[in-house]
């Protein structure tokens, strides 16, 4: 498979979208965006929220002619937030905390431990995870 070049585009919000607002920000941000990577070529990575799916959203990019990639429902290879939980469980089972009231102290320190290389590693890695995962189908990978 062709050597694929991932440029990310992430939004955080403390509550769900609704489709329109949704679309603004598809507009605003990811087709700008999208426009300025050489070659074009590019694809859109759903991880399945409403604002997602909705018909509005499906509409709006069946318009534009965005191509969309719907990972399988509660794919764990697909969501790098899961290859993070371990390592923060490790740096968290070091701190040892004893009672609810500490927790989430020890919580943050243990993210805080966690290097953002590990974590940038995660990232680097979706492109081959994406290519094994489609070369499965949507199995789960061996990885």
């Amino acid at each position: 498979m062709g050597e694929r070049k991932v440029r990310n585009f992430y939004f955080q919000n403390k509550e769900n979208l609704a489709s329109p607002l949704y679309i603004n920000i598809l507009k605003d941000t990811l087709i700008k965006g999208g426009k300025k990577i050489p070659g074009g070529g590019w694809e859109l990575f759903f991880d399945g929220e409403p604002k997602d799916t909705s018909k509005l959203t499906t509409a709006f990019l069946a318009e534009k002619h965005i191509p969309v990639i719907r990972p399988p429902a509660k794919s764990p290879d697909l969501n790098i937030i899961e290859n993070v939980w371990p390592m923060l469980m490790l740096e968290l089972q070091k701190l040892g905390p004893q009672t609810a009231k500490t927790l989430e102290k020890s919580i943050k320190k243990a993210w805080s431990k966690i290097s953002q290389i590990s974590i940038q590693n995660c990232v680097l890695s979706m492109p081959h995870r994406l290519d094994l995962v489609v070369k499965s189908k949507g199995e789960a990978i061996k990885y």
